[in-house]
């Protein structure tokens, strides 16, 4: 028994008073505590009781990875989708230009229009009429009354792009449920182009050119009415062609 035991043995004898012997054995000596003091593990904050560590081999291989670049996967997607919807338009199940043009020369409020044979319009002349004036009510028909045509022959359900506008002049286009209705107008000014969705809904349809108030054309200018499905993002004016059915009858 060392010095710490033996001291530690008359400190409880002291205490019992029993006059039995004490038992040491469930008792820590100095060397056994300081063993496991040594031994023991601090308590980092923040850390659990376990953990789930990387061995080095696992980090060296996250070290080595980057975020991903999908740019040029986006751009192919596009490039894919355009280029299939321009070879429906070439091969005829797609056209490209959806507005049939089937207006006539005509000279109104100091501005002359012309026809030109891809169904571009040149325009001439200033407007006199000190307000704004439709030059042609109808653009798919040419017709000055009855506007409204039946849109089952015109435009499907779909998402199109009214464009071909120039300054002084607006495209626009009516969308409505019942005939000879104002409805929904779509309208594409000074060169812009606007985005629109056919439905059920639009059973009727009214497209027309409008001087604007103070226009001048000056010597001239043509402007390329066209609507094309939303999938063809290449603006470039394409002659209306007919469609299939068109062909056939």
């Amino acid at each position: 028994m060392n010095l710490h035991e033996v001291y530690l043995a008359a400190q409880l004898a002291k205490n019992d008073n029993s006059g039995t012997e004490v038992d040491l054995s469930e008792y820590y000596i100095k060397s056994q505590i300081d063993s496991l003091i040594s031994s023991k593990v601090d308590k980092v904050s923040g850390m659990g009781l376990s953990t789930n560590d990387f061995m080095n081999a696992d980090k060296s291989k996250l070290d080595g990875l980057s975020n991903y670049d999908d740019t040029e996967v986006k751009a192919e997607i596009v490039n894919t989708v355009e280029q299939t919807a321009l070879n429906r338009s070439t091969l005829g199940y797609q056209r490209k230009n959806l507005l049939m043009n089937n207006c006539r020369a005509i000279t109104k409020n100091g501005v002359t229009a012309t026809v030109n044979a891809d169904g571009s319009i040149s325009l001439s002349g200033s407007n006199t009429f000190g307000s704004p004036f439709m030059i042609y009510a109808n653009l798919q028909t040419g017709a000055a009354t009855g506007q409204y045509v039946d849109n089952k022959k015109f435009l499907p359900n779909g998402k199109y792009i009214l464009s071909g506008s120039k300054s002084g002049v607006n495209l626009q286009v009516r969308l409505a449920e019942i005939e000879n209705s104002e409805g929904e107008l779509v309208a594409s000014s000074n060169g812009g182009e606007t985005a629109f969705t056919v439905t059920d809904a639009h059973k009727y349809v009214w497209s027309r050119i409008l001087i604007r108030t103070n226009a001048d054309f000056g010597e001239g200018i043509t402007i390329y009415p066209m609507i094309r499905s939303a999938e063809i993002t290449d603006d470039t004016y394409e002659p209306y062609r007919p469609s299939i059915e068109e062909r056939l009858t």
